[in-house]
């Protein structure tokens, strides 16, 4: 089943500010206000596979759901504006797979859901959201190219040993583009991120010029693996 997220907060400073990076990564999601009742509806109203709520300590109400979420078979995941380990314990013990705490870096908390959700995307997701954290671009074409590229390069390190035109080929078919674009797009990419300072950071401090293309991927691949 494709998965379905429901977020427990429609506040534009923090549950759509969720919803809008999961939707962009392809990762089906919804808001609700925070309320029992209004979670109960929305859960109501459709399959979810995976839920998030947040929390200020830990409420019977809000536990009880968890429990319930996770009985039924859904990932439930938990944001505390606390960081008391009892109270993460506690929610840990009623069906919570992850908590974190409040506040916290948005890249991070995608990415630990998307790990522990089970995306059958997770793995380009993943690599997104790394590439993101570095600094890349992701308004430039050459960012899903160099997403694209690069899993296909974890998936089987073999296609760089013997050059990467057959990659810009593949990688031009999903995305209905040639592979000459695709290989000029992941140059300009790599422009960018020498000059906003994303190689250096996704190096750390081992390369800062700008690099080819080849330099670029496996820096990436290097990088995601080791992260």
């Amino acid at each position: 089943m494709k998965e379905r997220l429901l977020i427990c907060d429609c506040s534009p400073g923090l549950g759509k500010l969720i919803l809008r990076r999961f939707v962009s990564m392809g990762i089906a999601a919804d808001c609700c206000r925070g309320s029992i009742a209004s979670i109960h509806r929305a859960l109501s109203a459709k399959k979810y596979t995976c839920i998030l709520v947040f929390a200020f300590f830990p409420d019977e109400k809000i536990l009880s759901l968890l429990k319930d979420a996770a009985d039924s078979g859904m990932t439930a995941f938990a944001g505390l504006y606390s960081s008391s380990v009892s109270d993460h314990n506690e929610f840990r013990r009623q069906g919570a797979a992850l908590t974190f705490s409040l506040p916290c870096s948005l890249v991070s908390l995608c990415k630990s859901i998307l790990i522990r959700a089970g995306s059958r995307n997770t793995l380009l997701s993943q690599m997104e959201i790394f590439l993101e954290g570095t600094g890349m671009p992701r308004k430039l074409k050459g960012f899903g190219c160099l997403a694209d590229i690069s899993v296909l390069c974890l998936e089987s390190p073999e296609r760089l040993w013997g050059g990467i035109m057959g990659i810009y080929e593949e990688t031009a078919g999903k995305l209905s583009v040639n592979a000459a674009q695709v290989e000029r797009a992941v140059r300009n990419l790599g422009d960018h991120a020498a000059q906003n300072g994303a190689i250096s950071r996704l190096t750390e401090g081992r390369l800062s010029d700008r690099p080819n293309n080849t330099e670029l991927i496996c820096a990436v691949c290097d990088g995601f693996t080791r992260r």
